[in-house]
């Protein structure tokens, strides 16, 4: 309730101007503070409340207990939502209410949803097909209508509510984002994921999770694909290129027909993987100078192919070249070393000393290379 002002100064009483002044000024503040706290309880705490009668979803008169002593006319607009499912809700128009017993009466014209139920929120509304906007004050436990949609936010929960039965719904404490159309979740989007259907996985409406994306890459490429792998484990339907003999029959024939006994063979009833362990992949030469010794390649294992072909395999090697070393002579009682005379004496020679790692290798990272069975 807002505290009384006292009497105002006045230039006609000139003998209490200042007195009155003074005291007029001093209950100012209190006054504004009440003011501004009435003013926020009509908009919020006034005109929205709670109900746990049972009802259903549709049109006609309603009747519901609900709290007393709020600001609801005849005549005023006030929707009814669902607490368990904002995609259930009511507006219609206030005919009754009772601010000492809390009886509200409402004749619902517009509905979403379905189904009888007993947990409902209410706040003012807006007349139906009417363009005008409501403004009331938002806080995190009311409503604020805006055309013929409703915007209701608890904690840490907003939901924006359409007469349609069109529904978005975001949790900021878990950053999830649902949207619902027709009373039927279709779209979600999380921290995790990707936006993707609410009720299921489906990808029929373009929308997949983004662990569904990736295995859906992967489920695309061909039997026989090979990728290189960025840890010891591979993924489902994949092996490492280890060269592992295989069944040609049953689970592995799709792999069989495409590579063969190019990679090599145990038997006639077996079939080898690459193995690209500890080594660099090379483009085919097929024919090409590109690589000079392409008839000398060997076989992955026994029985894989040789020479020009894929599934071939060559060791380590330095291309042929020489060093030229000089040699020194002594010529007699003469051991003027290194340089010499020339005349006459013995030809030595100095060894080279040895430097670097076990083999030649451009600066490397290691990685698995894998290969599609399934």
């Amino acid at each position: 309730m807002l505290p009384l002002l006292p009497t105002p100064p006045s230039r006609n009483d000139p003998v209490n101007f200042a007195d009155r002044a003074d005291a007029f000024l001093a209950v100012l503040p209190e006054w504004t503070a009440a003011a501004n706290a009435l003013e926020q309880s009509l908009q919020l705490t006034a005109t929205t409340g709670t109900s746990t009668t049972s009802m259903t979803v549709g049109v006609g008169s309603k009747t519901l207990a609900t709290q007393a002593g709020k600001a609801w006319v005849v005549g005023a607009f006030v929707y009814l939502v669902s607490a368990a499912s904002v995609s259930n809700f009511m507006v219609g128009q206030v005919t009754a209410y009772n601010t000492v017993t809390g009886q509200l009466t409402v004749n619902v014209n517009a509905t979403a949803g379905a189904g009888t139920l007993a947990s409902w929120i209410i706040g003012l509304s807006v007349p139906q097909g009417s363009t005008a906007v409501y403004s009331g004050y938002v806080s995190a436990a009311g409503f604020q209508l805006d055309s013929l949609s409703s915007l209701y936010v608890s904690g840490s929960v907003a939901y924006w509510v359409l007469d349609s039965g069109d529904s978005l719904y975001f949790d900021r404490s878990t950053n999830i984002l649902n949207v619902t159309i027709g009373g039927v979740g279709r779209f979600h989007v999380d921290a995790n994921d990707g936006p993707c259907r609410l009720t299921d996985a489906s990808t029929g409406n373009g929308l997949v999770r983004r662990s569904q994306m990736d295995s859906a890459i992967l489920s695309a490429l061909p039997i026989g694909a090979i990728i290189d792998w960025p840890s010891e484990t591979p993924p489902a339907g994949w092996l490492e290129n280890d060269g592992s003999s295989l069944l040609r029959a049953g689970f592995y024939a799709p792999l069989y027909a495409v590579l063969g006994t190019a990679h090599g063979a145990a038997d006639a009833t077996h079939f080898n993987l690459p193995d690209h362990r500890g080594k660099f992949k090379r483009g085919w030469a097929h024919g090409t100078s590109n690589d000079p010794d392409r008839a000398t390649r060997g076989a992955n294992a026994p029985g894989g192919a040789t020479g020009d072909h894929v599934g071939t395999t060559q060791g380590w090697q330095i291309e042929s070249h020489s060093h030229t070393q000089a040699i020194f002579t002594i010529d007699g009682p003469n051991t003027n070393f290194p340089t010499g005379n020339g005349g006459g004496g013995m030809g030595t020679s100095t060894p080279l000393s040895y430097y670097g790692g076990n083999q030649t290798n451009p600066i490397n990272a290691a990685v698995m290379s894998i290969i599609k069975v399934a």
